[in-house]
């Protein structure tokens, strides 16, 4: 059971990573805007 949360948190950062990343590349709107 531990192991699957180890997985998710990995996954769940990685996934903010991508958002932020997005963000980054798109300035006009939304959390990179700020």
């Amino acid at each position: 059971m531990p192991s699957f949360f180890v997985g998710l948190r990995y996954s769940l950062g990685i996934s903010w990573l991508a958002l932020v990343f997005v963000e980054q590349i798109n300035t006009t709107a939304g959390i990179g805007f700020l």
